[in-house]
């Protein structure tokens, strides 16, 4: 049977773009208007375990209208902050504003564009990291990492940021990464991106609701080797091959089937060859048991004589 489409392609193509020397400041969702009901990520000024929620250094400062926000630290460097707010408000987080749409319907999913690992060294910054280019990404507070290594199943955050050209003040279009990230923090491991694991990915969504984005991708130097990306194939090609693979799978079946029953038309054919066979062993059986009576009768009529 012909092999479905790899899921990984290489490619040759630009780069993410990095960040400058300095810790992470991304704050998501990349779009300005938000729900009543808003989730937003926040990477944290440092690294580190708050021991309560007031400790976290995240500021909302409500410019217009009314709300409230929770906060929640999902990991070292990643808080999520939960908003509610009157139609129309306008609040601010880090450098970001967001203005509340009570009608903002979130109905878009993203999707994975390609994969990049990249290593390398600017000043006082280094990284060793996967990155992950999306589409439709403007509805996306985070991307959450579930990473499986040797059996170890981790679960990582990052929020999605617009650096570089590729994004030309596109909202739709994002970065998220995973690893050790410049200034900032480390989250999977590079020996463990670079010795090969299993990763899985989820997108939050601004209004609070999830999105799968691959189940499981294996990620390692030689599915995505380091300064290349991966692209993956597009929903259509992944559809077509599969509709082929369905296709061989059922010529196959039939095939199969009309191998059976021809199988089961020999065995048929044998068993009644056999039965004729019987049929006419048992005959001869007969025939030469009454001529052998034939022949005894005279016989013991002359012996009586």
């Amino acid at each position: 049977m012909r092999r479905l489409l790899p899921l990984l392609v290489l490619a040759a193509l630009p780069r993410i773009a990095h960040a400058e020397c300095r810790y992470p400041s991304a704050v998501g969702p990349l779009q300005s208007t938000v729900p009543s009901h808003a989730t937003i990520f926040v990477y944290l000024d440092q690294a580190q375990d708050y021991r309560s929620t007031a400790e976290v250094p995240v500021f909302i400062t409500w410019i217009e209208g009314r709300g409230s926000a929770k906060i929640t630290q999902v990991s070292p460097s990643i808080a999520r902050v939960d908003v509610q707010g009157s139609d129309r408000a306008v609040f601010t987080v880090r450098e970001s504003t967001y203005h509340i749409d009570a009608k903002l319907s979130v109905d878009r999913a993203p999707s994975i564009d390609a994969l990049e690992r990249d290593r390398g060294r600017w000043k006082c910054s280094s990284w060793d990291l996967l990155g992950i280019e999306l589409s439709d990404a403007q509805n996306v507070a985070a991307i959450r990492a579930d990473w499986t290594f040797h059996g170890e199943r981790r679960t990582f955050w990052s929020v999605p940021h617009s650096y570089g050209d590729r994004h030309q003040d596109n909202d739709a279009l994002a970065d998220v990464t995973f690893g050790k990230i410049d200034c900032g923090s480390t989250t999977i491991p590079p020996e463990e991106l670079a010795a090969g694991g299993m990763l899985a990915l989820t997108a939050v969504l601004v209004d609070g609701s999830t999105r799968v984005l691959t189940n499981g991708t294996t990620i390692s130097d030689d599915t995505v080797p380091v300064n290349r990306r991966a692209v993956l194939p597009t929903s259509a090609e992944i559809d077509s091959d599969l509709a082929a693979a369905r296709a061989e799978l059922a010529d196959d079946a039939v095939q199969q089937i009309a191998r059976d029953a021809a199988a089961a038309a020999a065995h048929a054919r044998r068993l009644r060859i056999g039965a004729a066979l019987l049929l006419l062993l048992a005959s001869l059986f007969t025939r030469v048991a009454s001529g052998v009576v034939r022949v005894i009768s005279p016989m013991r009529l002359e012996d009586q004589a």
